[in-house]
């Protein structure tokens, strides 16, 4: 496993008085307007947890939004002890748009006997980048650009491009227009839990209709 590839890919990024570690640039697109707008795709700090804290969290919990107790604080934790959890946000406008929390251990493939793919354990767009929430929203394809990235991070680490998610039920056609494929895994498979979780993955064969991941810079 090549984990050590994506610090070669970093560098410092002063961003509102903060240096933090640049990945790659994004294209999102204005939600009222369809215009292309580069967004940052950056390191998980302790600024974008407090933006999740402080500002997304009372909005999904006023929406009743499934994932308004997502633990970031712990999976920051993690991050910090666990050199295969990574995570990352994209800036834009100097607000945290996105947030994704990934397990490049990961799992073994539901498809593919003996090889693994990059556990996608968390992602989320803020709330005024939902459709449940905002219309129009004030920026697209957040979480197509995150769930992208998890995708060249697994062709560093030597997974072909392979990522696997639980998903929560109103996530589910998301991952499933991004051409995952949908698994439904018993209780026995996993770890903690009490019923069936939806489980889906980018595997190998549907390289031929993956969608294009050419904007990630």
């Amino acid at each position: 496993m090549n984990a050590g590839r994506l610090s070669k890919l970093h560098c410092k990024l002063m961003l509102d008085d903060r240096i933090v570690s640049f990945v790659c640039q994004v294209e999102l697109e204005n939600g009222r307007t369809g215009e292309p707008i580069k967004a940052n795709l950056v390191t998980l700090e302790d600024k974008h947890i407090a933006d999740f804290e402080e500002i997304w969290e009372p909005v999904l919990r006023q929406y009743g939004e499934e994932d308004k107790g997502f633990g970031w604080r712990l999976k920051q934790r993690l991050i910090n002890q666990r050199p295969q959890h990574e995570g990352y946000a994209i800036e834009c406008n100097g607000l945290t748009q996105g947030l994704m929390v990934i397990d490049i251990r990961g799992r073994y493939s539901q498809f593919t006997r003996g090889e693994r793919v990059v556990l996608v354990e968390l992602l989320a767009a803020a709330p005024w980048n939902r459709a449940t929430i905002q219309r129009p929203r004030d920026y697209k394809l957040v979480g197509r650009s995150l769930l992208l990235f998890s995708r060249r991070r697994s062709r560093e680490v030597g997974y072909s491009g392979r990522v696997g998610v639980f998903a929560l039920p109103g996530a589910i056609s998301f991952y499933e227009q991004m051409g995952m494929t949908r698994l439904e895994l018993e209780p026995e498979d996993i770890i903690d839990a009490s019923e069936a979780i939806p489980y889906l993955e980018y595997v190998v064969f549907q390289s031929q209709r993956e969608v294009e991941d050419g904007d990630l810079s």
